[in-house]
């Protein structure tokens, strides 16, 4: 299980196929439960929030920013998680503030990786994109 809030029960999922294996966070705050599940994973695909561009553009309130720290990831975060799990690579998904570019979730999330010392692959999806697990491994 992870934490998500006042959402129980709110789970990860990790698949260990012949092709490799995924973990996928689901909507939670940072979760060591997580970073077990995740440990030596070849991908950990993620959620992730923007926390600071996000409340200056959309208008939050402390309350909203620590309701978003409770049920979501701050994508600042996100390096430290993928290094602490081993994993090959990252992506992340499920996105919020949809209003940030796909470029500035690349450089947000490059800087978390490089600030983390995580040296594996990092990549942004986009909601119902279809990846062959080889091509994020790459």
């Amino acid at each position: 299980m992870v934490p998500h809030g006042a959402a129980y029960p709110a789970l990860a999922y990790r698949f260990d196929t012949d092709h490799g294996s995924v973990v996928f966070s689901g909507d939670t705050a940072v979760s060591s439960n997580l970073i077990r599940l995740a440990q030596g994973a070849d991908l950990l695909v993620h959620e992730a929030v923007e926390l600071e561009s996000s409340a200056a553009r959309m208008g939050w309130n402390e309350t909203t920013m620590k309701h978003m720290r409770e049920v979501h990831t701050d994508v600042a975060e996100i390096g430290r998680i993928a290094r602490d799990s081993g994993v090959r690579a990252v992506a992340l998904t499920h996105l919020v503030p949809d209003a940030f570019a796909h470029r500035e979730w690349e450089q947000a999330l490059k800087n978390s990786a490089r600030n983390a010392g995580f040296t594996g692959g990092t990549h942004v999806c986009q909601e119902l994109q279809d990846v062959p697990l080889s091509r994020l491994l790459r």
